[in-house]
């Protein structure tokens, strides 16, 4: 994905759409509508639809905005659009740098989660639509977490901190640094 978010920051393009390979759906042209009316109206960093068949022992809903549309504190990077400022923050802040060998890409969807939230801004899940996803994975999940915790363990050490804070006890991170500030 590393590469991927370097091409995109080469163009004035907004927002950052990723799609991974093993998804299934028959209508993209209405994920992106959807993506695109719903990053506007609740100017959020990141949207996702919900896909069927993801790990999500890591999911709090802070505020449900509407009818099948959550303010989360994670979303998952199956299917996803980001909004350029966040992915402009990852490179500034050489956040980037955590992720060089991360070849299995596990983290993305929970750090730029993290920054989206540590800027005041929402990661909306959509469960208007039900993206298919196998259930079995043609990877090393083992060794893809291992590689996740080293890429965690790379983060500056205050972004290492407050991810930490988010994993043990997300509903106090939102209490502390999303409605009050305090981080």
């Amino acid at each position: 994905m590393i590469n991927a978010l370097y091409i995109f920051l080469k163009s004035d393009k907004k927002l950052f759409f990723h799609i991974q390979s093993d998804v299934t759906f028959n209508d993209w042209q209405k994920v992106l509508n959807l993506a695109l009316d719903t990053i506007n109206k609740y100017d959020a960093w990141i949207y996702a639809p919900y896909v069927e068949n993801l790990y999500r022992n890591f999911l709090r809903t802070y505020e449900q905005i509407e009818e099948n549309i959550e303010w989360v504190n994670v979303v998952d990077e199956t299917v996803w659009m980001v909004d350029r400022k966040l992915i402009e923050i990852f490179f500034e802040d050489k956040i980037n740098d955590a992720f060089t060998d991360n070849f299995y890409g596990w983290g993305y969807d929970k750090v730029f989660s993290l920054i989206c939230l540590l800027n005041k801004k929402k990661n909306i899940l959509d469960y208007r639509l039900r993206l298919n996803h196998p259930k079995k994975q043609n990877y090393d999940s083992t060794e893809a977490n291992e590689c996740f915790r080293k890429t965690l363990s790379l983060l500056p050490n205050n972004l290492h901190e407050k991810f930490g804070k988010m994993e043990h006890d997300p509903e106090k991170f939102f209490q502390d640094v999303v409605l009050t500030g305090r981080y």
